[in-house]
Protein backbone atom coordinates (compact mmCIF):
# COMPACT_ATOMS: atom_id res chain seq x y z
CA UNK A 1 0.00 0.00 0.00
CA UNK A 2 3.14 2.34 0.85
CA UNK A 3 4.06 4.20 -2.73
CA UNK A 4 7.29 3.59 -4.11
CA UNK A 5 9.73 5.96 -4.34
CA UNK A 6 8.36 9.03 -6.35
CA UNK A 7 8.77 8.84 -10.05
CA UNK A 8 7.63 12.55 -9.95
CA UNK A 9 8.20 15.27 -10.43
CA UNK A 10 10.75 15.34 -12.87
CA UNK A 11 11.94 18.69 -14.37
CA UNK A 12 9.42 18.76 -17.49
CA UNK A 13 6.50 17.87 -14.76
CA UNK A 14 7.45 20.15 -12.16
CA UNK A 15 7.82 22.99 -15.16
CA UNK A 16 4.10 22.26 -16.23
CA UNK A 17 3.28 22.75 -12.39
CA UNK A 18 5.10 25.84 -11.85
CA UNK A 19 3.36 27.66 -15.35
CA UNK A 20 0.05 27.38 -13.90
CA UNK A 21 1.16 28.88 -10.97
CA UNK A 22 3.20 31.27 -12.33
CA UNK A 23 -0.39 32.58 -15.13
CA UNK A 24 -2.06 34.32 -12.48
CA UNK A 25 1.09 36.38 -11.52
CA UNK A 26 1.36 37.49 -15.19
CA UNK A 27 -1.98 38.61 -15.31
CA UNK A 28 -1.73 40.77 -12.43
CA UNK A 29 1.74 42.14 -13.74
CA UNK A 30 0.26 42.34 -17.52
CA UNK A 31 -2.98 44.57 -16.08
CA UNK A 32 -0.61 46.96 -13.73
CA UNK A 33 1.55 47.83 -16.55
CA UNK A 34 -1.59 48.86 -19.04
CA UNK A 35 -4.23 50.38 -16.84
CA UNK A 36 -4.47 53.38 -17.16
CA UNK A 37 -2.89 56.24 -14.53
CA UNK A 38 -4.81 58.62 -13.36
CA UNK A 39 -3.28 61.78 -14.11
CA UNK A 40 -4.62 63.59 -11.04
CA UNK A 41 -2.03 60.80 -9.16
CA UNK A 42 0.63 62.47 -11.36
CA UNK A 43 0.39 66.14 -10.66
CA UNK A 44 2.73 68.43 -8.78
CA UNK A 45 1.77 68.39 -5.12
CA UNK A 46 -0.04 71.24 -3.46
CA UNK A 47 1.06 74.27 -2.17
CA UNK A 48 1.38 73.35 1.35
CA UNK A 49 1.01 77.02 2.52
CA UNK A 50 -2.59 76.50 1.93
CA UNK A 51 -2.69 73.68 4.80
CA UNK A 52 -1.63 76.34 7.26
CA UNK A 53 -4.13 78.95 5.65
CA UNK A 54 -7.67 79.87 7.17
CA UNK A 55 -8.70 78.02 3.69
CA UNK A 56 -7.79 74.73 4.71
CA UNK A 57 -11.11 72.92 5.38
CA UNK A 58 -12.00 74.34 1.79
CA UNK A 59 -8.67 72.83 0.11
CA UNK A 60 -9.58 69.65 1.85
CA UNK A 61 -13.13 69.20 0.56
CA UNK A 62 -11.67 69.74 -2.77
CA UNK A 63 -8.91 66.84 -2.55
CA UNK A 64 -11.77 64.78 -1.43
CA UNK A 65 -13.75 65.76 -4.70
CA UNK A 66 -11.09 65.55 -6.73
CA UNK A 67 -10.38 61.83 -5.46
CA UNK A 68 -13.72 60.73 -5.57
CA UNK A 69 -14.38 62.03 -9.42
CA UNK A 70 -11.09 60.23 -10.22
CA UNK A 71 -12.35 56.97 -8.66
CA UNK A 72 -12.48 54.33 -11.22
CA UNK A 73 -16.45 52.64 -10.95
CA UNK A 74 -17.23 49.54 -9.97
CA UNK A 75 -18.09 47.48 -12.77
CA UNK A 76 -21.72 45.73 -12.69
CA UNK A 77 -21.72 42.91 -10.62
CA UNK A 78 -24.18 40.88 -13.02
CA UNK A 79 -21.98 41.41 -15.93
CA UNK A 80 -19.26 40.00 -14.41
CA UNK A 81 -20.47 36.64 -13.12
CA UNK A 82 -22.20 35.86 -16.39
CA UNK A 83 -18.39 36.63 -17.50
CA UNK A 84 -17.22 34.07 -14.68
CA UNK A 85 -19.85 31.45 -16.12
CA UNK A 86 -19.20 32.13 -19.86
CA UNK A 87 -15.30 31.22 -19.03
CA UNK A 88 -15.89 28.01 -17.64
CA UNK A 89 -14.99 24.77 -19.75
CA UNK A 90 -14.75 20.99 -19.65
CA UNK A 91 -10.72 22.17 -20.07
CA UNK A 92 -10.21 22.88 -16.21
CA UNK A 93 -6.77 24.42 -16.64
CA UNK A 94 -8.48 26.73 -19.79
CA UNK A 95 -11.57 27.41 -17.46
CA UNK A 96 -9.28 28.18 -14.14
CA UNK A 97 -7.36 30.74 -16.09
CA UNK A 98 -9.95 32.41 -17.94
CA UNK A 99 -12.29 32.86 -15.19
CA UNK A 100 -9.22 34.17 -13.06
CA UNK A 101 -8.50 36.47 -16.02
CA UNK A 102 -12.01 37.93 -15.62
CA UNK A 103 -11.91 37.89 -11.84
CA UNK A 104 -8.71 40.02 -12.01
CA UNK A 105 -10.01 42.74 -14.33
CA UNK A 106 -12.51 43.20 -12.39
CA UNK A 107 -10.33 43.61 -9.60
CA UNK A 108 -8.56 46.44 -11.36
CA UNK A 109 -11.18 47.85 -12.57
CA UNK A 110 -12.32 48.55 -8.62
CA UNK A 111 -8.68 49.90 -8.00
CA UNK A 112 -8.40 46.35 -6.24
CA UNK A 113 -6.12 43.77 -7.05
CA UNK A 114 -2.64 44.69 -5.80
CA UNK A 115 -3.68 44.26 -1.73
CA UNK A 116 -3.14 40.43 -0.33
CA UNK A 117 -7.36 39.93 0.38
CA UNK A 118 -7.89 40.87 -2.98
CA UNK A 119 -5.65 37.97 -4.06
CA UNK A 120 -6.11 35.84 -1.45
CA UNK A 121 -9.63 35.67 -2.30
CA UNK A 122 -9.20 35.20 -6.23
CA UNK A 123 -6.99 32.46 -5.69
CA UNK A 124 -9.71 30.81 -3.01
CA UNK A 125 -12.16 31.00 -6.64
CA UNK A 126 -9.36 29.35 -8.74
CA UNK A 127 -8.85 26.36 -6.35
CA UNK A 128 -13.08 25.96 -5.21
CA UNK A 129 -12.96 24.66 -9.19
CA UNK A 130 -10.28 21.87 -8.21
CA UNK A 131 -12.04 20.79 -5.53
CA UNK A 132 -13.44 17.05 -6.19
CA UNK A 133 -17.00 16.53 -6.95
CA UNK A 134 -19.54 13.58 -5.90
CA UNK A 135 -19.94 12.11 -2.44
CA UNK A 136 -18.99 8.16 -1.17
CA UNK A 137 -19.98 5.62 -3.65
CA UNK A 138 -21.10 3.15 -0.84
CA UNK A 139 -23.29 3.83 1.90
CA UNK A 140 -24.01 1.76 5.09
CA UNK A 141 -27.16 -0.09 3.89
CA UNK A 142 -24.28 -1.68 1.51
CA UNK A 143 -22.42 -3.44 4.36
CA UNK A 144 -23.48 -7.44 4.60
CA UNK A 145 -23.37 -7.75 7.96
CA UNK A 146 -21.35 -10.91 9.66
CA UNK A 147 -21.16 -12.03 13.26
CA UNK A 148 -18.83 -10.95 15.79
CA UNK A 149 -16.36 -13.91 16.45
CA UNK A 150 -12.54 -14.74 16.12
CA UNK A 151 -13.58 -16.51 13.63
CA UNK A 152 -15.80 -14.14 11.21
CA UNK A 153 -12.86 -11.73 11.87
CA UNK A 154 -10.25 -14.41 10.59
CA UNK A 155 -11.94 -15.09 7.49
CA UNK A 156 -12.43 -10.85 6.89
CA UNK A 157 -8.93 -10.24 7.48
CA UNK A 158 -7.99 -13.68 4.77
CA UNK A 159 -10.71 -11.74 2.69
CA UNK A 160 -9.51 -8.19 2.43
CA UNK A 161 -5.97 -9.42 1.93
CA UNK A 162 -7.55 -11.32 -1.10
CA UNK A 163 -8.96 -8.69 -2.65
CA UNK A 164 -5.89 -6.91 -2.49
CA UNK A 165 -3.62 -10.11 -4.54
CA UNK A 166 -6.40 -10.41 -6.87
CA UNK A 167 -6.08 -7.37 -8.08
CA UNK A 168 -2.50 -6.87 -9.10
CA UNK A 169 -2.74 -4.31 -11.31
CA UNK A 170 -3.26 -1.52 -8.93
CA UNK A 171 0.54 0.00 -8.29
CA UNK A 172 1.07 3.14 -7.08
CA UNK A 173 4.60 2.56 -8.66
CA UNK A 174 3.30 1.82 -12.06
CA UNK A 175 0.77 5.11 -12.00
CA UNK A 176 4.08 7.57 -11.43
CA UNK A 177 5.66 5.43 -14.24
CA UNK A 178 3.15 6.12 -16.40
CA UNK A 179 2.83 9.85 -15.74
CA UNK A 180 6.66 10.21 -15.68
CA UNK A 181 7.04 8.90 -18.94
CA UNK A 182 4.30 10.73 -20.48
CA UNK A 183 5.86 14.30 -19.08
CA UNK A 184 8.96 13.60 -19.80
CA UNK A 185 8.68 12.41 -23.42
CA UNK A 186 5.50 14.47 -23.58
CA UNK A 187 3.81 11.63 -25.28
CA UNK A 188 0.37 10.85 -24.14
CA UNK A 189 0.47 7.22 -25.36
CA UNK A 190 2.62 6.53 -22.40
CA UNK A 191 -0.95 7.30 -20.09
CA UNK A 192 -2.53 4.21 -21.49
CA UNK A 193 -2.01 2.16 -18.51
CA UNK A 194 -3.63 4.32 -15.95
CA UNK A 195 -7.18 3.39 -17.40
CA UNK A 196 -6.72 -0.86 -16.33
CA UNK A 197 -4.91 0.45 -12.90
CA UNK A 198 -8.36 2.97 -11.93
CA UNK A 199 -9.66 -0.01 -13.12
CA UNK A 200 -8.26 -2.38 -10.16
CA UNK A 201 -8.46 0.09 -7.54
CA UNK A 202 -12.11 0.34 -7.79
CA UNK A 203 -12.49 -3.90 -8.33
CA UNK A 204 -10.76 -3.59 -4.61
CA UNK A 205 -13.34 -1.45 -3.00
CA UNK A 206 -16.15 -3.72 -4.55
CA UNK A 207 -14.40 -6.64 -3.45
CA UNK A 208 -14.24 -5.72 0.18
CA UNK A 209 -17.49 -4.07 0.27
CA UNK A 210 -19.10 -7.71 -0.94
CA UNK A 211 -17.52 -9.26 2.11
CA UNK A 212 -18.93 -10.08 5.58
CA UNK A 213 -17.72 -8.34 8.15
CA UNK A 214 -17.62 -8.02 11.99
CA UNK A 215 -19.96 -5.55 13.16
CA UNK A 216 -17.10 -3.60 15.31
CA UNK A 217 -15.25 -3.31 11.64
CA UNK A 218 -17.61 -2.03 9.22
CA UNK A 219 -17.30 1.68 9.67
CA UNK A 220 -13.25 0.96 8.85
CA UNK A 221 -14.96 -1.37 5.69
CA UNK A 222 -17.50 1.30 4.65
CA UNK A 223 -14.30 3.80 4.64
CA UNK A 224 -11.79 1.63 3.08
CA UNK A 225 -14.00 0.66 0.31
CA UNK A 226 -14.92 3.82 -0.85
CA UNK A 227 -11.52 5.32 -0.37
CA UNK A 228 -10.40 2.96 -2.89
CA UNK A 229 -13.36 4.09 -4.65
CA UNK A 230 -11.94 7.28 -4.65
CA UNK A 231 -8.82 6.58 -5.75
CA UNK A 232 -10.33 5.03 -8.87
CA UNK A 233 -11.70 8.10 -9.38
CA UNK A 234 -8.63 10.26 -9.82
CA UNK A 235 -7.69 7.77 -13.25
CA UNK A 236 -10.03 9.75 -15.38
CA UNK A 237 -8.61 12.99 -14.78
CA UNK A 238 -5.35 11.89 -14.16
CA UNK A 239 -5.13 10.61 -17.81
CA UNK A 240 -5.61 14.46 -18.88
CA UNK A 241 -2.37 15.35 -18.10
CA UNK A 242 -1.55 16.09 -21.99
CA UNK A 243 -5.05 17.90 -22.15
CA UNK A 244 -5.61 19.35 -19.26
CA UNK A 245 -2.72 19.52 -16.98
CA UNK A 246 -4.07 21.23 -14.16
CA UNK A 247 -6.71 18.69 -13.76
CA UNK A 248 -4.41 16.18 -13.26
CA UNK A 249 -2.23 17.63 -11.17
CA UNK A 250 -5.27 18.31 -8.87
CA UNK A 251 -6.31 14.70 -9.24
CA UNK A 252 -2.34 13.44 -8.12
CA UNK A 253 -2.37 15.52 -5.16
CA UNK A 254 -6.41 13.88 -4.06
CA UNK A 255 -4.68 10.38 -5.24
CA UNK A 256 -1.78 10.71 -3.25
CA UNK A 257 -4.44 12.17 0.16
CA UNK A 258 -6.16 9.13 -0.87
CA UNK A 259 -3.68 6.69 -0.53
CA UNK A 260 -2.22 8.04 2.37
CA UNK A 261 -5.70 7.69 4.26
CA UNK A 262 -6.41 4.04 3.03
CA UNK A 263 -2.78 3.39 4.65
CA UNK A 264 -3.82 4.93 8.01
CA UNK A 265 -7.23 2.73 7.53
CA UNK A 266 -5.13 -0.45 7.30
CA UNK A 267 -3.05 0.25 9.90
CA UNK A 268 -5.79 0.80 12.04
CA UNK A 269 -7.29 -2.69 10.67
CA UNK A 270 -4.34 -4.60 11.78
CA UNK A 271 -4.33 -3.02 15.10
CA UNK A 272 -7.83 -4.16 15.87
CA UNK A 273 -7.22 -7.77 14.78
CA UNK A 274 -4.05 -7.92 16.49
CA UNK A 275 -6.08 -6.18 19.43
CA UNK A 276 -8.21 -9.17 19.39
CA UNK A 277 -5.52 -11.87 18.71
CA UNK A 278 -6.55 -12.44 15.22
CA UNK A 279 -3.53 -14.32 13.98
CA UNK A 280 -2.46 -15.40 10.40
CA UNK A 281 -0.41 -18.40 8.85
CA UNK A 282 2.65 -17.12 6.66
CA UNK A 283 0.56 -18.95 3.61
CA UNK A 284 -2.62 -17.00 4.14
CA UNK A 285 -3.39 -14.08 2.64
CA UNK A 286 -3.91 -12.21 5.66
CA UNK A 287 -0.50 -12.63 6.75
CA UNK A 288 -0.15 -9.50 4.66
CA UNK A 289 -1.37 -7.73 7.72
CA UNK A 290 2.08 -7.71 9.47
CA UNK A 291 3.17 -5.46 7.41
CA UNK A 292 1.25 -2.42 9.15
CA UNK A 293 1.85 -3.88 12.65
CA UNK A 294 4.43 -6.30 12.73
CA UNK A 295 4.13 -6.95 15.73
CA UNK A 296 0.80 -8.94 15.39
CA UNK A 297 3.07 -11.83 13.88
Amino acid sequence: MSPAASYLPSAHFSTIAGSIMLSGALILGAHYYTAPRSLSSLSAPPDTALYTSDEWQKTLEQVQTEAAISAPAAPDAEVVSQLREAAKSGNLTDSVARTLFVSVSSAQQEGLGGDFPTQDKLIAEAAAQLQPGGGPKYAATDLRLGTQDKASLHLWGNGVMAALGAHTAASVNDTYVALGEATDNNDKSKLAPLRAIGAAYAAIGADIMALKVPPTLSPLQLKMSNTFAAIAATYPDLEKLGSDPLRALAALQNFKLYMEEESRLFTNVAQELSKNGILFTKDEPGSAWSVYVPSAQ
